[in-house]
């Protein structure tokens, strides 16, 4: 009989000044009870990660529609609202632009739309499926898919692009990867603020 998992592998956090080394205080976080069959439901992982603008931390949830699929937590550990700016977002990993005027959303092979994050309307379309980072305010680095296999077949047989805000225009920054998300050698890019 396997045994029933009762929490998240998260229970809650630490945080770090950088500059210093000093360790902050161990904060709890809530736990989502574990499910009518005593399975924790949701995403057996799930990681913290900072707001925009630093002051606040989010959990990504395994389902709920845009604005309302992540946790939100102070730095003591309490739950909160999210950020005006990012009550909006969703899933992509862009979110907010450097400048916080525009709003990643999420995309699929007929391009990605880019938000006004107070208030949620679409702004434009991007090409790309999944936006992963932005360059700059008006810049985004995303996974295009190929279109010849972009129809959930082949959707792990994408490259980099970096795509512009109001612009058709593709710059590929990466050969394909393969149509597997198991293959010996597969990649993921990491990108660091410059």
């Amino acid at each position: 009989m396997a045994s029933a998992q009762r929490h998240a592998s998260r229970t809650g956090f630490f945080v770090v000044d950088a500059s210093s080394g000093k360790l902050g205080p161990f904060r709890e976080l809530s736990q989502k009870s574990s499910g009518k069959y005593g399975f924790f439901e949701g995403n057996p992982r799930e990681d913290l990660r900072w707001s925009h603008d630093g002051k606040l931390l989010y959990v990504q949830l395994a389902m709920g529609p845009d604005g309302k699929n992540r946790a939100w937590y102070t730095l003591d550990g309490k739950k909160t609202e999210a950020p005006a700016a990012e009550r909006y977002a969703g899933w992509p990993e862009a979110g907010l632009s450097p400048d916080g005027k525009l709003l990643a959303d999420d995309g699929n092979d007929k391009g990605s739309p880019i938000l006004d994050p107070r208030t949620g309307k679409k702004i434009t379309t991007v090409p790309g499926q999944q936006q992963l980072a932005w360059a700059d305010s008006k810049r985004l680095i995303a996974w295009g898919c190929d279109p010849k296999k972009c129809d959930g077949k082949g959707e792990f047989r994408n490259q980099l692009l970096l795509v512009t805000v109001g612009s058709e225009k593709v710059v590929p920054l990466s050969d394909f990867r393969r149509a597997s998300d198991d293959y010996p050698g597969r990649w993921s890019p990491m990108f660091a603020a410059r």
